[in-house]
């Protein structure tokens, strides 16, 4: 692993032009800022899955291998509370897993995460569940493109 500061020999970070940021919701000032400033290619709220299927189109003329990092608090809170920053007006658990077939049907996935979850916030469970299924999803996804 690299230190802090250095690069690993053979890797190189991946331009801004290249990433794209879904369910981009409540947003501190700054952070928005930041947003605005950089190249990165954001879909708003809850998306339109057509509006996502555009921007991984649009991606795919660069690349066709991708990291899928998936935060749990992209889900609407309406459906669980995975953590203290989760937001309402965010995807429904249902549009998440379509998200995740579009990334897949598109690209080869060589790595995926799930992140943010915070059980101490999950007072009813809904998050641990929808966490479970995009899992699950992810998994499934990656084993029928290695068939």
């Amino acid at each position: 692993m690299g230190r802090a500061g250095r690069h690993d020999p053979g890797f190189r970070a991946v331009p801004e032009a290249r990433a794209v940021l879904a369910a981009v919701r409540d947003l501190e000032p700054y952070q928005r800022a930041a947003l605005e400033r950089s190249e990165v290619v954001t879909v708003p709220g809850a998306f339109a899955a057509a509006d996502l299927e555009r921007s991984l189109d649009g991606l795919r003329a660069d690349v066709d291998r991708v990291y899928l990092h998936l935060d749990l608090d992209a889900l609407d809170a309406r459906e669980g509370r995975p953590n203290a920053y989760a937001a309402e007006d965010g995807p429904e658990l249902a549009e998440l897993e379509r998200a995740i077939d579009a990334v897949f049907a598109r690209f080869a996935v060589v790595a995926a995460a799930l992140t943010a979850y915070d059980p101490a916030a999950d007072t009813d469970g809904r998050a641990g569940a929808a966490a479970r299924r995009l899992v699950a999803r992810m998994a499934a996804r990656a084993l029928e493109r290695a068939a």
